[in-house]
């Protein structure tokens, strides 16, 4: 599904949808070499897995099971850094 439907994407949080995790919606990715993102992982990254992310308590967190390499680049998001190269 591709949208930019704020509503719909709200609607899907509230019904507790859960997007799929990163290295399923972007297999080719490797996020250790991650950066300035643009296109399609960037839309999906800011409207749709960061604020599913972010209203997760850590222990919700530590559930997904991402890999090592997804867990450290979305720390550094989080923690307001930039990615490492």
């Amino acid at each position: 599904m591709i949208t930019d439907s704020e509503e719909l994407i709200s609607n899907l949080f509230k019904n507790h949808h859960q997007p799929p995790n990163p290295e399923i919606s972007f297999p080719e990715v490797d996020a250790g070499g991650l950066g300035s993102l643009q296109g399609s992982i960037d839309f999906w990254l800011n409207w749709l897995w960061m604020p599913f992310y972010l209203s997760l308590p850590a222990d919700e967190k530590k559930k997904l099971q991402l890999p090592p390499d997804w867990i450290e680049y979305l720390e550094d998001i989080c923690s307001g850094s930039s990615p490492s190269n």
